[in-house]
């Protein structure tokens, strides 16, 4: 924590303020990623494997990146092949005896 930072934070406790926990501030919405979205990527994807990162955000209307991080890090897939297919996990990559 720096000098500045101390100061401040001095400033406000001797003004009168008693907890140490920050207050909430204002920022722009989290829309891209909500469960309705979701579920359309979802949709969208299962119908057509092929479709692109581009073509998925055209469609729900969101960035590409936002498009990106639903696919990889919500539905949990990636692209092989030129196809979405969902992760394998490792007792599914084991080859079975």
């Amino acid at each position: 924590m720096g000098v500045t930072q101390i100061k401040e934070w001095f400033n406000r406790f001797k003004d009168g303020r008693t907890s140490a926990v920050s207050e909430q501030r204002c920022g722009w919405p989290q829309t891209a990623r909500s469960a309705a979205n979701v579920e359309r990527v979802r949709k969208l994807v299962m119908s057509d494997r092929r479709l692109i990162g581009r073509e998925i955000a055209e469609e729900v209307g969101e960035s590409k990146d936002s498009a990106h991080a639903i696919l990889h890090e919500d539905l949990n897939m990636n692209r092989v092949a030129a196809k979405f297919v969902p992760k394998l996990s490792p007792e599914q990559k084991r080859p079975p005896f």
